[in-house]
This record gives C-alpha cells, structure tokens and sequence, in this order.
C-alpha cells in the first residue's frame, strides 16, 4: 500500500516496442519488390498471383 501513496502518477507503462531487424534482410531487394508490384498492377485482376 505504501508504494501507491507515495506515487503520483498512476497511470500504467506503455511497452516500447523494440526494433525487428527485418528490414535489413530486404535491403538490396526494395527495387525489384517495387517492379513485381508494379507489374502486378498493370495485370487484369484475375492474373494477378
């Protein structure tokens, strides 16, 4: 009980969520992703994969 009488704020501690390393897998890749998604825009829907 004495550590909430002491406390001023009360409210809780948002996590911070830590940084994933997945985007230096992808580091050389971001041109050719851009170009399949590209291309896959200019294709009919029902082609698309």
């Amino acid at each position: 009980m004495t550590k909430y009488t002491r406390a001023v704020d009360f409210s809780p501690v948002v996590p911070v969520a830590a940084a994933r390393p997945g985007s230096v897998v992808l580091a050389g890749l971001e041109s050719v992703i851009q170009q399949w998604l590209g291309d896959d825009e200019r294709r009919p829907r029902k082609q698309r994969k």
